[in-house]
């Protein structure tokens, strides 16, 4: 997309978005790849949803290692709260679906400014905007893992800091506008002490501010889930996040 300086993703598809004559984008970084009717099959779900902004489809997790390359489905959860599916980061990646060009423009493209956690950021504003989501059946994205030398995994620090600023966000509107249920703040708890537990071994002072947070946010949280097994749940609740990790580690 000629010679100039390199500006990240978002400026990429910035610049790809103003210059679609279409009104349907397909998001694809260089890692990753289509199945040949991958956008057939989408768009033909979409002409039977007119009224969709986003559409949301399965995702086929590549995970490439030196002994071969393991592939595995990851499907769309239901949508009945995406608010929660936000908040515990379970939406998909960029190229799982298809965008609707005047969704996007209308809650100002993407952020040229980040460099990890880009679509979780513009799923937030467009949630915010009430643009409609749909899951789809058809699949076909295929997301390639074989580095640690991608921006977000390069700059661990930068990517979950990214990912406590969107969790805020999100918890801030959803108060602002008296829709923070106990469901939805424990979401959002839970997805900000899963990142306390990656937070730990590089930044202990980040993660003991986030879980004084969680405690302002929901003093009655508890965690649950891998992040917190039962044994590790049961020295935190006694102990503390320190004495926790001391004992996990």
């Amino acid at each position: 997309m000629g010679d100039g300086p390199n500006r990240g993703g978002n400026a990429a598809r910035n610049l790809l978005l103003n210059l679609a004559q279409g009104d349907w984008l397909q998001y694809l970084d260089a890692d990753d790849y289509l199945v040949a009717d991958k956008v057939q099959k989408q768009a033909e779900f979409l002409a039977t949803h007119p009224d969709v902004d986003i559409l949301l489809g399965p995702v086929t997790m590549e995970h490439w290692r030196e002994d071969g390359v393991e592939a595995e489905v990851n499907e769309i959860p239901p949508l009945d709260d995406m608010w929660i599916l936000l908040a515990r980061w379970f939406m998909p990646g960029t190229g799982s679906g298809i965008w609707r060009k005047r969704a996007l423009i209308e809650v100002g493209n993407w952020d040229e400014k980040l460099r990890c956690c880009q679509e979780h950021e513009l799923y937030l504003r467009l949630l915010m905007a009430g643009r409609q989501f749909k899951r789809c059946p058809h699949g076909g994205y295929v997301y390639r893992q074989w580095s640690e030398q991608t921006v977000c995994k390069r700059n661990k620090t930068a990517t979950h800091c990214n990912r406590l600023a969107i969790l805020r966000r999100l918890e801030i509107f959803l108060r602002e506008r008296g829709a923070l249920n106990s469901e939805r703040a424990g979401a959002i708890n839970q997805g900000r002490f899963e990142t306390v537990r990656s937070i730990w071994p590089f930044n202990q002072r980040l993660a003991l501010n986030t879980v004084e947070i969680i405690r302002r946010s929901q003093p009655n949280f508890w965690p649950s889930g891998d992040a917190a097994p039962p044994s590790y749940r049961l020295v935190y609740r006694l102990f503390g996040l320190s004495l926790a990790e001391i004992w996990r580690g």
